[in-house]
């Protein structure tokens, strides 16, 4: 399971993300922004992008005391959601394509889902520290109806408790990667409890909360709990991503 368990915390696959080589900056116009998108999505298989029609609409996400700008940039044959040939989604800082898809009017249920989750961030904050209440009520009211819904479910009574379940993923990283209480109490946690393949799980993705990085809220490690026994199933360093030059 090992770094495939963050795939969990997004419901629906983002098809692309990757660093661009913008500056760090959040004052981007929706024309840069354009622009950009345009250029990697015709580096994605659709040369003739500058033929389609962009709709731009921009969002501003406060989390944790940081504001996150992002743009969701969609190319249309004409102004109908049918007309949909692909999109993109953009997000400063760090400035970098956060999301693309591809591929004429069969993802239009994927337009409509990315474009509601940017609206529930910018009430709620990144998805990413969204309450488990949140995320399953995303799940049942935006990605079930569509057909694309994830593992993201609401606490049972089978269930330990979240804070019990967190005290015992807090102790097992700080124990496997030597961590002291002033580290690990530095990071923010993000929390999911879902229902995976491999059993019903509570996962802790322990984020930096450090504004120098180039990343914001950069992964550190994880802990996978099973939700019902307690039982440690998967513990994370990305110390390999986050020392990266």
């Amino acid at each position: 399971m090992k770094k495939l368990c963050l795939t969990l915390f997004c419901s629906f696959v983002l098809l692309l993300q990757m660093d661009y080589p913008a500056n760090a900056q959040a004052n981007f116009s929706d024309s840069e922004v354009i622009s950009i998108c345009k250029d990697e999505l015709s580096r994605c298989g659709i040369p003739e992008i500058n033929s389609y029609q962009p709709f731009v609409k921009s969002y501003t996400i406060q989390t944790h005391g940081r504001t996150t700008w992002k743009w969701l940039v969609v190319f249309r044959e004409n102004s109908s959601p049918e007309g949909a040939v692909a999109y993109a989604v953009f997000r400063a800082p760090p400035g970098m394509i956060e999301s693309t898809a591809t591929g004429q009017n069969k993802n239009k249920d994927e337009f409509t889902i990315v474009q509601q989750r940017l609206e529930w961030e910018a009430e709620k904050g990144l998805y990413h520290f969204w309450s488990v209440e949140d995320k399953a009520k995303f799940n049942q009211e935006v990605l079930v109806p569509l057909g694309w819904g994830g593992s993201d479910r609401m606490p049972s009574e089978r269930d330990i408790p979240q804070d019990e379940a967190l005290q015992i993923a807090r102790s097992a990283i700080k124990a496997k990667f030597i961590l002291s209480d002033s580290e690990i109490d530095a990071f923010l946690v993000e929390t999911g409890l879902m229902n995976h393949p491999s059993g019903k799980q509570w996962v802790f993705v322990y984020r930096f909360n450090d504004q120098t990085r180039r990343i914001p809220f950069q992964n550190a490690y994880a802990a996978v709990i099973d939700s019902e026994t307690g039982e440690i199933a998967d513990l994370i360093s990305y110390e390999d991503e986050w020392k990266a030059p």
